[in-house]
């Protein structure tokens, strides 16, 4: 994903790599970190994303929910968030809905691929 300037300076400047954070499966510490990215600017889409994907990889599910919805709400025809939030989504029981968005998803895909 693209990262405008201000995105890739905060980005940066996070004690950790969040690429490290992900190879060691260290799903915890990268919380706080991108919850403080997430403060500063709340608009920053691959902070909510990772954010919602720790959530996952940490078992909750329902924690990934907000974020994640927030992404598409800042870029509505993101397929990878969409993708995510219906993994969430079947994970919390919400059927239906998981459907809808991992159908959205593969939409969303198709269109960015012609």
């Amino acid at each position: 994903m693209h990262r405008d300037r201000s995105e890739t300076l905060l980005w940066n400047r996070l004690p950790i790599p969040m690429a490290s954070l992900a190879a060691v499966q260290s799903y915890g510490p990268a919380i706080p970190l991108l919850q403080a990215a997430l403060a500063e600017n709340p608009s920053y889409r691959d902070a909510l994303i990772e954010l919602a994907q720790c959530r996952l990889a940490l078992q909750e599910p329902q924690e990934a929910i907000g974020p994640l919805r927030k992404a598409i709400a800042l870029q509505p025809e993101d397929p990878e968030a969409h993708f995510i939030l219906g993994s969430a989504l079947g994970k919390t029981g919400q059927t239906i809905e998981a459907e809808k968005e991992r159908a959205l998803a593969q939409r969303y895909r198709s269109a960015s691929a012609q």
